[in-house]
């Protein structure tokens, strides 16, 4: 019983290191232990620690550790409980910051059905956030624009739905779908002044015209014509 006490008061302080952005004091808290003590208190230590290795861009020990915790789970049959979806979260958001998206993409679609539909709860909840959260990026890394809206989308529901609509995920989201919105328009208005050249105004269709007038305002330098 002490040595669990002590393994989780351990546990806490490398989770608070962790989320200060002190990730050097992070690691020596949360090395793995001895899971003899409890297979879920290891799992649950080997997420976090996992994390923190990929913050200090360490992914290929993350990746290592991740899969063989996985292998473990899988023999017991605890991949799907909330410590074994942890765990596969972890390891799919290490191998998006791999850039390796597609088998990424696999492991995040695979626990889909396991957070989509089910009541919300705290740990359901930080679950189906950070899975949109990570489809999100798998799109946006790819120039995917109209998926990465949807799954950003997602994510800001998720986040809403926790409680955490003004947080600093819901300000990342923001940001990403802003940045969208940002490519998007710079394409559009590449393609209008590209067209500039060649047209003036026409009256063909009604209204059309001063439509422009109605968008010159809001766009200002980055109008054309």
């Amino acid at each position: 019983m002490e040595a669990l006490v002590l393994a989780d008061k351990q546990f806490f302080r490398g989770e608070i290191y962790r989320y200060k952005g002190e990730f050097s004091t992070a690691v020596t808290l949360l090395q793995p232990y001895n899971k003899n003590l409890d297979p879920v208190r290891g799992g649950q230590r080997t997420a976090q620690l996992a994390c923190v290795l990929c913050e200090k861009g360490q992914y290929n020990l993350a990746e290592d550790m991740l899969r063989h915790e996985l292998v473990g789970l899988k023999d017991l049959g605890l991949e799907d409980v909330s410590f074994g979806r942890d765990i596969r979260l972890s390891l799919a958001e290490t191998l998006l910051m791999k850039g390796l998206f597609r088998e990424a993409e696999e492991h995040f679609r695979a626990l889909e059905e396991l957070f989509e539909g089910r009541d919300i709860n705290l740990t359901t909840g930080i679950g189906r956030l950070r899975l949109w959260l990570g489809l999100a990026r798998i799109s946006h890394r790819q120039g995917l624009w109209v998926d990465a809206t949807n799954r950003w989308k997602n994510a800001l529901k998720a986040a809403e739905d926790r409680g955490w609509g003004a947080g600093f995920a819901a300000m990342v989201i923001h940001n990403s779908l802003g940045h969208i919105h940002w490519v998007q328009f710079r394409a559009h208005l590449k393609q209008a002044s590209d067209i500039f050249p060649r047209e003036t105004r026409e009256f063909w269709f009604t209204g059309l015209a001063g439509w422009l007038d109605i968008l010159e305002p809001d766009l200002g330098p980055f109008f054309a014509l």
